[in-house]
């Protein structure tokens, strides 16, 4: 039952703690992903490297506002290594279902960015009197 140590672990972080601990995390999943990723060498187990990933998200759902505003808009790369990850199919199934959830919640955070984006749409246009104005996008505008 790791992957409950990690959520309750998450929700005992004062939020300081917290933010130390996704600092940290953030720069351990960075070496293990460039040496993944690029170099083809693994520094760590699957099952390591997930847990190191429940963590971060445990935390990063605890503490919303650690999200950096990149990842907020740009989880598409996240949801790429997420398949690759499952694709491969070496992963053991609570695993498995752990990389899953993630990648469910990351398709979910880009819906509503995409709706949130949506709704702030605006069009710039140029009026007769060639005055520049901004209306909201309209609703039908396919």
């Amino acid at each position: 039952m790791a992957r409950e140590s990690s959520k309750t672990d998450a929700d005992a972080l004062t939020a300081k703690e917290a933010k130390a601990e996704h600092a940290r995390l953030e720069a351990e999943l960075r070496k293990h992903d460039e040496a993944y990723y690029q170099h083809d060498a693994p520094t760590v187990s699957d099952a390591e490297y997930d847990e190191l990933r429940r963590r971060y998200g445990a935390i990063e759902e605890r503490f919303p506002e650690l999200v950096k505003e990149v990842q907020r808009v740009m989880p598409v790369p996240k949801i790429n290594e997420i398949l690759q990850r499952l694709e491969k199919g070496e992963l053991a199934l609570e695993d498995s279902l752990a990389v899953f959830e993630r990648g469910i919640a990351l398709v979910r955070q880009l819906s509503q960015r995409l709706v949130e984006v949506e709704q702030r749409v605006e069009l710039l246009l140029k009026s007769d009197a060639g005055k520049l104005l901004l209306r909201p996008m309209p609703e039908n505008a396919d």
